[in-house]
């Protein structure tokens, strides 16, 4: 439990690295939303391209050093109350959904089963495993969730 806490909080700090970032250079409440399709896009075309779990950690710490940078010049993109808010949001949602399983069919376990094979394989499922029963959604717009 503690390692997930950790991880958890890692991938958080390397998000704000990304949102300290861009906030300069986006309107504060643009960042998330430019911060999910950017990096789902990125991790898309690497798993396409194979190379899925070297761009995962070049993802990650970057936005590492990019907080660590962030720190070393200001902290103002933090003050914000919105983003304060929006943070707040995600920390309680991960608390809240932190021992939810996928017990129902619907679109969100048809991403979540190829999220975790993803994690698992480092790779996008193909016709061999059985898990895309659902072939109307690609199996890249997991890589967005």
């Amino acid at each position: 439990m503690l390692l997930t806490v950790l991880r958890a909080a890692l991938l958080i700090c390397s998000c704000l690295g990304y949102a300290a970032f861009f906030s300069a250079r986006l309107h504060i409440m643009l960042v998330p939303g430019f911060l999910m399709a950017g990096i789902g896009s990125l991790m898309f075309v690497a798993g396409t391209l194979g190379f899925l779990p070297a761009a995962a950690v070049a993802v990650f710490v970057a936005g590492l050093a990019l907080l660590v940078y962030d720190r070393l010049r200001h902290i103002h993109a933090f003050r914000d109350a919105g983003f304060l808010f929006f943070a707040l949001c995600c920390a309680g949602l991960f608390l809240l959904l932190r021992r939810a399983e996928y017990v129902e069919w619907d679109n969100f376990s048809h991403w979540g089963l190829i999220s975790r094979l993803l994690l698992q394989k480092n790779a996008f499922p193909d016709s061999r495993d059985g898990i895309v029963i659902f072939t109307s959604y690609p199996p890249g717009t997991a890589a967005k969730g």
